[in-house]
């Protein structure tokens, strides 16, 4: 059977209609976003889904549970499993919009990896009727992905051009060194025109040193004795 004679075969049927909002936050600014949802189950209670319609944007959303873990399947602007870690889902496929309903049927089933899903009436109610806060969840975490990979492709960036203007550096460098050996090399055989010798600055005369006054000689302080009258200078009597 092709796609629309099995999603025919699953008798899905309207179960609920929901709405509400949830609050996100993206790069520092908040914003609320408001839905509305058709809830859907299959006969087998294995498989729910939304038609979910979110500021004005129509998507759909499968869910069902594996011995693996929960695998969701949600348009989106890619085809594929996603790489994504999102608390409670193990796998989540991605089909892009306005891919017809059927078609993400399919693609969902083929998100089994050949297990079967688990019936859980319980379960499936609650979960499908969670799907479009749990589809948000998965958008903020493919955002924080991207801006994650937006960061390190910049980081990468910015370390590739330090390198390049390194590099432009060390070949300016290298340049500049050669140009100045060519210098060199060229007027290797040019005699070096001497730098004239500074002629040496006249000596100032000295001035004549005044000659210290001659002190005269003080007369000596000394005392002469008078000489003594010799003994032969008295005349002997007769």
């Amino acid at each position: 059977m092709g796609n629309e004679e099995d999603f025919k075969s699953e008798n899905f049927t309207l179960f609920t209609q929901t709405e509400g909002k949830k609050s996100v936050e993206v790069m520092g600014e908040k914003k609320d976003l408001e839905y509305k949802a058709k809830c859907y189950m299959n006969q087998a209670k294995t498989i729910g889904y939304a038609e979910v319609d979110m500021d004005g944007s129509n998507q759909v959303a499968f869910i069902s549970k594996t011995g693996s873990g929960t695998v969701m399947t949600m348009t989106g602007e890619q085809t594929g499993i996603m790489p994504l870690e999102v608390p409670g889902l193990h796998t989540i496929m991605s089909v892009l919009k306005d891919t017809p309903l059927e078609a993400i049927y399919s693609g969902h089933k083929g998100a089994f990896n050949r297990e079967q899903p688990i019936a859980d009436e319980a379960w499936i109610r609650t979960q499908t009727i969670n799907l479009p806060n749990t589809a948000i969840d998965v958008a903020m975490a493919f955002v924080k992905q991207f801006m994650d990979s937006f960061e390190q492709v910049a980081d990468k960036m910015g370390e590739a051009l330090g390198e390049v203007a390194k590099g432009m550096g060390q070949a300016m460098e290298q340049a500049f060194d050669g140009i100045t050996e060519g210098l060199n090399q060229a007027g290797a055989d040019v005699p070096v025109r001497e730098k004239p010798a500074k002629m040496p600055k006249a000596k100032a005369k000295p001035k004549p040193k005044k000659k210290a006054p001659v002190k005269k000689a003080a007369p000596s302080k000394k005392k002469v004795k008078p000489a003594k009258k010799g003994k032969a200078g008295k005349k002997k009597k007769k």
